[in-house]
């Protein structure tokens, strides 16, 4: 007999989601990459850069998918709206998300905004709809809104962004550069699940002041040189981290963090789309499980941003192997957390120079930064 209060009984369902791990085909029914052309009504996809991990991620892949499917045209049946919103129609009223402040540019009034593409796409009411340009985009840190016509925005240029050694301590500071260098090297960390990295601050709900991560010997911390001039980084950010372990698996963070002169130190985006699991690196039913000192590529795909590094700002990237209660700790003993309890600490070590070129690719709008 079941015992009264148990989460079993009150989300069974729960239960039945941790029997299918990720890539999983039983999680088809949820995948609408495939689905598009099924599609007639008019959508508009509206979201934030600090939603939750499907928001803005979802928003955008919906809108290409829905173009896609309509030939490519920019339809006007489906347009694109990212703002630098948390989850939820009250915030895109707000002037902050998190302890992040936009100032007023960045309020929509929601309803009218939502209602009025409604009439104009059910009623046919001639309201100023059919003017919207297909791509509307908030650029934080410049803190205004960016129409566009298509989607990446036009211009944009893939950046290399070097990960080396260079200013390197004990705690794990190291530096970005450009461009590459000969440089061959690496720097290791100890994972502990009984320790975590934890989110003090619930970063699903805006962005917060992250610079005490550097203070943590298990956060591997790099950071560029103040940049000379704006740099505006608008669409998918993309990352290649050559990696190896003592344990069979272990999970990987990437944040990304806009520095001011003053040291506060913003997530510029919410948690979840810079997580990969190394035993499913290849993104494949079967888990790849490693092998001590297996050297692995782990490729980012779905980070996304929205946001201008002021002159003076420095761009970081904090690597770590968890960020606890919001995302369930690796155990890295490569049994499963949804059937095992066992832990063990794990040597991380991230590896750089020209066979191993970790770095980020950031969609920069040209300028000279440095």
């Amino acid at each position: 007999m079941k015992r009264p209060g148990r989460t079993e009984d009150s989300s069974p369902y729960y239960y039945h989601w941790l029997e299918h791990q990720p890539y999983d085909p039983w999680w088809d029914w949820s995948n609408l990459h495939k689905k598009y052309s099924q599609v007639k009504a008019a959508v508009l996809n509206l979201s934030g850069w600090y939603d939750e991990p499907y928001g803005s991620e979802g928003a955008i892949t919906n809108y290409l998918g829905l173009l896609q499917s309509r030939l490519g045209t920019n339809d006007p049946r489906t347009k694109l709206i990212i703002g630098p919103w948390i989850h939820g129609v009250d915030a895109t009223g707000s002037t902050s998300s998190g302890d992040r402040e936009f100032g007023e540019t960045a309020k929509i009034n929601y309803h009218n905004v939502v209602l009025d593409w409604l009439d104009y796409q059910v009623r046919g009411i001639d309201n100023g709809v059919s003017s919207w340009k297909p791509v509307k985009i908030y650029n934080m840190g410049k803190n205004e809104w960016i129409e566009s016509e298509i989607w990446p925005l036009r211009d944009t240029s893939p950046t290399n962004f070097y990960l080396g050694s260079e200013w390197l301590t004990g705690t794990g500071i190291g530096k970005i550069r450009l461009p590459p260098t000969d440089e061959i090297g690496s720097i290791s960390f100890v994972a502990d699940p009984a320790n975590p990295v934890r989110d003090k601050f619930g970063t699903n709900f805006g962005a917060f002041d992250l610079k005490g991560l550097t203070s943590r010997p298990d956060v591997l911390t790099f950071d560029t040189k103040p940049f000379q001039a704006d740099l505006v980084a608008v669409g998918h950010v993309k990352a290649e981290i050559y990696a190896s372990s003592d344990s069979p698996d272990f999970d990987l963070y990437v944040k990304l963090l806009d520095v001011a002169p003053d040291g506060t130190a913003f997530n510029i985006e919410s948690a979840g789309h810079e997580v990969l699991r190394a035993s499913y690196r290849d993104q494949t039913f079967e888990r790849k499980l490693l092998k001590p000192g297996e050297v692995v590529q782990l490729n980012y795909n779905n980070m996304l941003t929205g946001n201008t590094f002021k002159k003076g700002h420095r761009l970081r990237v904090c690597i770590m192997a968890s960020w606890f209660p919001t995302y369930a700790r690796n155990l890295q003993t490569g049994l499963l957390e949804s059937t095992s309890a066992e832990m063990r600490r794990a040597t991380i070590t991230i590896h750089w120079g020209p066979n191993y070129p970790t770095r980020l690719l950031l969609p920069v709008i040209p300028s000279d930064p440095f």
